[in-house]
């Protein structure tokens, strides 16, 4: 309408051309931000699980306090839990591999943690870590 406007006797196919490329753009534009939304939803839903991550890292290290103080087996077993229902709610992209990684993770730190066992409950917060650096890796939003 606005190139009818501005040249009032263009020819046919210079209109026919603009109005093409007019839908091609809009067209490129509506594909991107599309390709942009799915491309982004793993990063989108991985978001809860690195807040609970961030605000119970304590557990990734074992406690060294003496028997009686500190956090109990059941307290880890809780925060395996949470760190399970969390990992589920990411199901897109390639986070959703290291969502499952940490829950697999967390439990065994919470099997670890039952068992007394200091050493594998150290070598698993690791390879947490290690998870969560990877999703920060691949979604720097979530730094």
């Amino acid at each position: 309408v606005l190139w009818r406007r501005l040249v009032l006797d263009a020819d046919h196919s210079t209109r026919w051309r603009a109005t093409t490329a007019a839908v091609a753009a809009v067209v490129v534009l509506i594909g991107s931000i599309t390709w942009a939304y799915h491309n982004g939803a793993g990063c989108r839903q991985v978001k809860s699980l690195m807040q609970v991550s961030t605000a119970t890292a304590g557990a990734l290290v074992p406690s060294m306090a003496p028997a009686g103080q500190g956090p109990t087996s059941g307290d880890y077993d809780e925060w395996a839990k949470v760190i399970g229902e969390q990992a589920q709610q990411v199901t897109s992209g390639s986070v959703a591999e290291s969502a499952r990684t940490i829950a697999d993770l967390a439990r065994q730190i919470a099997d670890a943690e039952r068992s007394g066992d200091k050493a594998r409950h150290a070598i698993l917060g690791t390879k947490i870590q290690d998870q969560l650096v990877a999703i920060r890796t691949e979604c720097p939003s979530q730094r």
